[in-house]
């Protein structure tokens, strides 16, 4: 993307409560793609947290989502406008654990502020092995 404007974004602020944020587009690391979120759900454990007090201010919650790939490395298997669903755990995909399969388990996580774990949000970043394509068809 060329402009990157402004995007929104919904911020754990207080227990089971959210505020909209508006938050700069990200720029994916080199080798990631930008997806833009179509849908997004909350997950158990994730769940729990939203009970409580946010741990830190600005926290952008959102797992299990789909999207739209915005934009792609030239050497991944992606292309624009392919949809796709992301794994929410965050990973290196090159260390030993991440090799096995374990991603939630890496030894190297990456950080992000806007990755798969915060996709409250119209755009995360995320590495291609954690990508995966929806089949034509599917909703």
């Amino acid at each position: 993307m060329s402009d990157r404007g402004p995007m929104l974004a919904a911020v754990h602020a207080g227990p089971l409560r959210f505020e909209t944020k508006e938050f700069p587009i990200p720029e994916p690391p080199e080798g990631w793609a930008l997806v833009r979120v179509a849908r997004c759900g909350v997950c158990g454990s994730e769940k729990h947290g939203l009970n409580r007090a946010p741990t830190r201010d600005g926290r952008i919650c959102g797992q299990e989502l789909s999207g739209v790939i915005v934009e792609a490395s030239p050497d991944s298997d992606f292309s624009e406008a392919d949809a796709v669903m992301v794994h929410p755990a965050l990973s290196c995909g090159v260390c030993a654990t991440c090799r096995e399969g374990l991603w939630a388990r890496c030894e190297n996580r990456p950080r992000s502020d806007h990755g798969p774990t915060n996709a409250f949000a119209e755009y995360i970043v995320a590495p291609p092995h954690l990508i995966r394509k929806i089949p034509d068809g599917m909703d």
